[in-house]
């Protein structure tokens, strides 16, 4: 009886749902449609300004966000030599205590920015034939091949960073990166590949692309695809999952995760586990000091899938423009 009740509720709910949205578009069909100004722009015009309204909004609330929370994207994209001191404690409700101290160097090198684009152009230059290199380029003409591909290759970010990470041992990282972003109909992609070594893991390498959408001025909707790759495990992990990005204020931010981890053994891909979390940041009134405060729930496959609570509690001090 219970089950038969609940489901003639359904019913109803949804024949109420129904008839409301004909009688509102019987409604809508007896208003007399306001005939276009000619005066006014075409609609494919105001469709691509509204477009680029809405890419650069959520380009500025990205840069915003990411910038407060600290992320290598931020700093590459800033082109700015930063140093970043980083205390972290971890704690878990099976007894687990950790404790870990990172300096991280992300370095603007122009010689090495300047050798790379000198590197690129005489590729460029190599496969692009002779005539076309004698033929004076008209302003406003169409571009060729090569030139595009040199537009192409100037969108491209390249970075240099290194690490010093101190737990019971020394483990020192050289990373390099290359990123650049994509504008997309609905969301605005964020593409990075790097490669980098450490004495820990040796040789690692990670590519990433994450999905970003402006819910409002102050909110912003992620998606996080990630692949790593390192020597020493000899195997690929992933990272999948959606990340909401708030600022509460102009000191206080906070992110809500949720991740879906898989790795491959023996050619298999494996359910490694699913995490859900908050990240509380704050920035105190110095501007270079930083605390947060992630909570997190686990549950992973080495532990039978049993959840896991757990906090991570980090200080960090952040000097930019070295």
């Amino acid at each position: 009886m219970t089950q038969r009740r609940f489901l003639k509720g359904i019913f109803f709910l949804i024949s109420v749902v129904l008839a409301t949205t004909l009688v509102h578009a019987k409604t809508v069909t007896e208003v007399e449609v306001e005939r276009p100004d000619p005066s006014s722009p075409p609609l494919s015009v105001s469709v691509n300004q509204f477009q680029q309204t809405m890419t650069s909004r959520v380009f500025t609330l990205s840069n915003r966000l990411d910038s407060f929370f600290g992320t290598t994207r931020a700093d590459d994209e800033a082109n700015l030599s930063t140093l970043r001191l980083v205390h972290s404690n971890y704690f878990s409700e099976t007894g687990k205590e950790s404790n870990d101290f990172q300096v991280r160097l992300n370095l603007r090198l122009k010689n090495v920015e300047d050798f790379g684009l000198r590197i690129q152009e005489s590729i460029l230059n190599f496969f692009e034939p002779k005539a076309l290199k004698d033929e004076p380029r008209t302003p406003g003409a169409p571009l060729t091949g090569i030139n595009k591909a040199r537009q192409e290759l100037v969108k491209w970010n390249v970075n240099w960073e290194n690490r010093v990470g101190l737990t019971r041992t020394i483990d020192l990282y050289s990373i390099l990166r290359a990123r650049r972003n994509f504008d997309g109909d609905f969301f605005i992609h964020h593409f990075y590949q790097e490669i980098g070594w450490s004495n820990h893991d040796e040789w690692q390498a990670v590519t990433s692309l994450s999905s970003d959408k402006a819910i409002n001025t102050s909110l912003l909707f992620r998606f996080v695809n990630e692949l790593r790759w390192a020597m020493t495990a000899q195997k690929f992990t992933t990272a999948h999952g959606p990340s909401l990005l708030q600022s509460l204020d102009e000191n206080n931010s906070i992110s809500y995760d949720s991740r879906f981890v898989s790795s491959e053994e023996d050619h298999n891909w494996y359910g490694d586990g699913i995490s859900a979390g908050v990240n509380f940041r704050r920035q105190f009134q110095n501007k270079w000091l930083f605390l947060d405060i992630s909570p997190q729930m686990n549950f992973a496959r080495a532990t039978n899938f049993h959840r896991d609570l757990n906090i991570t509690i980090r200080l960090e001090a952040a000097m930019g423009n070295l």
